[in-house]
């Protein structure tokens, strides 16, 4: 009887990982389709080199096949280390010059799209320097991949970086900025995210007043109260004043003293009909919070609850 042997080994073509068990000794990588035959004495278990290892994957998510470049993203997405955003980034700086050649854009953009999710959700405190490096980058597009990735990080090195994105020339990393400030307790920050309000782009300013929403900032209750209360017809960067004042009633809702819920639920016949439905949709879910017997029972009547 043979003995049963499990083995995963490093594919040393493409850096795929595949796997033999079960009396087989000839193992196929599912991914560049290179063979290896496995035997016992010369199986040794070694450290994978992991530089190496991503190195090789993006080697293959550049000159691959179709097949090899999306399973070797789908290989990337598995490790997580500070380590892998610089030659990540690099990588997406040669798809993004690829992009602009003729017939490339279809195949290259999801792959593109991949590797930019992956510094995005890369999700560790250790990444702060590697982030706030790109935050730098002379690109717009890497430096707004940077902001909202420093928010995913929890670290307190991300908040000086962040704030001074704020006031960055590129309204999409101005809106990364605005948005993941919302995720740090810094007692300056408020202050930044009540400046942005002031940004030239909606976007920008949709980004802020959800932040001061998250931070349950209620001095920034007056402000927020007014942009809810304001119609106009500005539109620009994809963003109508209509999705600003939407923001404004999440950020009521999250600060949530009985003056922000009386505010919204006046804003239940808003002549914005997205507006209204935002307002519905936050008062049904803050309704069981609310204590004021009176304002309880009106909410109850505009939700259908009464």
């Amino acid at each position: 009887m043979q003995p049963l042997i499990t083995t995963t080994i490093t594919c040393l073509r493409c850096g795929g990982t595949l796997s033999g068990s079960e009396n087989r000794f000839t193992v196929t990588c599912p991914y560049c389709a290179t063979e290896y035959t496995v035997s016992i004495e010369a199986t040794v278990v070694e450290p994978v080199d992991i530089k190496d290892r991503i190195g090789r994957l993006l080697a293959c998510v550049l000159d691959g096949n179709p097949r090899e470049r999306g399973e070797a993203v789908l290989e990337l997405a598995k490790i997580k280390t500070p380590e892998m955003i610089p030659p990540v980034v690099e990588t997406m700086k040669v798809l993004n010059s690829r992009m602009s050649l003729p017939g490339q854009m279809k195949e290259l953009q999801p792959l593109y799209a991949a590797l930019n999710n992956i510094v995005l959700k890369i999700g560790l405190p250790e990444a702060a320097d590697p982030l706030i490096a790109l935050l730098r980058d002379e690109s717009g597009i890497f430096r707004q991949t940077a902001a909202n990735a420093l928010g995913n990080i929890n670290s307190p090195a991300a908040v000086e970086p962040l704030m001074e994105a704020a006031s960055d020339p590129d309204a999409w990393v101005r809106t990364g900025a605005a948005r993941s400030l919302g995720a740090y307790s810094d007692p300056r920050i408020p202050g930044v995210l009540l400046a942005v309000l002031e940004d030239p782009s909606l976007r920008v300013r949709e980004a802020a007043v959800r932040s001061l929403g998250t931070l349950k900032y209620g001095e920034a209750e007056g402000v927020i109260s007014g942009i809810l209360k304001t119609t106009r017809d500005d539109y620009n960067d994809n963003t109508s004043w209509s999705d600003v004042r939407k923001a404004a009633v999440w950020a009521l809702s999250d600060i949530r003293s009985e003056s922000a819920v009386k505010t919204l639920v006046d804003a239940a016949e808003d002549g914005d009909a997205m507006v209204r439905a935002a307002v519905i949709q936050e008062l049904e879910s803050i309704w069981y919070t609310v204590k004021d017997g009176k304002l309880k029972r009106r909410i109850g009547e505009i939700t259908g609850r009464g």
